[in-house]
């Protein structure tokens, strides 16, 4: 990739990292365009550690929230137990579990070749997946009422995003809203969620780089690693920006058609793409 390319890379994958639209099928679309077979994994380690640096200073206030209130419950001032905050973490980590499971599971024994064909596929059920969400009254459970089996459900289908064209963020919003939980708590719950995916992220990606053909697929130079960093820091912090402004409209529709047309495009680009 020339340093055109990695910024252009690092922007869409910033941007797409917290919008309900797949990632991933943009990467893999981006490397069809560009005439690549494979991601660098160099390339994908630094705009993973970016994306996890615009979400920890987006998200700063909740973190500091959430510290506060385990730290008030190590403490147990005033008797307090079980408060809001340490129900809202514990949430989260039951969850986290599950994400990272599932998604070990999926990247490692279900071998699918990350073909556009393949792109275009789970696009479309990412799609329809958003559409039946926005079809969907929107609920008001809180921390104090979600259950192990939803942090479970929850971290699993987010896991769904080993796949190229289901999104993290779109999954995990559209089964909470099916499952009544209050907007705001989960676009804030699948930000925060996304911290220990994108460390899973970093992690797989430096097991690849470890790897002879890991380091036979760096085809990058410092300038273009460079600005795909910056890019997707800047793209990333927009892209959470967006989301929650977005949220307010309590309308994933868009994203459902968008993801569509992520689907159709990967599959014209598939059949005429050599």
């Amino acid at each position: 990739m020339n340093w055109l390319e990695g910024l252009i890379y690092g922007i869409v994958s910033g941007l797409t990292e917290f919008l309900p639209i797949s990632s991933q099928a943009h990467q893999r679309i981006l490397l069809k365009m560009f005439g690549m077979d494979a991601p660098d994994p160099l390339q994908d380690l630094i705009i993973h550690l970016a994306l996890l640096a615009s979400v920890l200073i987006g998200c700063r206030n909740s973190i500091n929230q959430l510290r506060r209130g385990y730290q008030l419950q190590r403490n147990n001032r005033q008797g307090i137990r079980n408060n809001s905050y340490s129900l809202e973490l514990r949430f989260l980590k039951n969850a986290a579990f599950p994400l990272i499971i599932v998604y070990i599971i999926a990247v490692k024994l279900i071998p699918i070749n990350y073909n556009l064909l393949w792109v275009a596929l789970f696009s479309l059920i990412s799609a329809l997946l958003l559409f039946i969400s926005s079809r969907t009254m929107y609920g008001n459970r809180d921390e104090k009422a979600m259950s192990s089996f939803d942090s479970i459900l929850v971290g699993a289908v987010g896991a769904l995003s080993a796949f190229s064209g289901i999104s993290r963020i779109g999954s995990m919003l559209a089964v909470m809203n099916l499952r009544g939980v209050d907007r705001r708590k989960a676009l804030n719950w699948v930000l925060l969620l996304s911290i220990p995916a994108l460390l899973l992220l970093a992690f797989i990606d430096i097991l690849s780089l470890l790897t002879t053909s890991g380091r036979s697929q760096i085809c990058g130079s410092f300038p273009g690693y460079l600005l795909s960093a910056a890019g997707a820091y800047i793209a990333g912090y927009a892209g959470i920006f967006l989301l929650r402004s977005a949220s307010a409209q309590n309308d994933t529709s868009g994203s459902a058609y968008y993801a569509l047309g992520v689907s159709l495009f990967s599959l014209f680009l598939y059949l005429t793409v050599v």
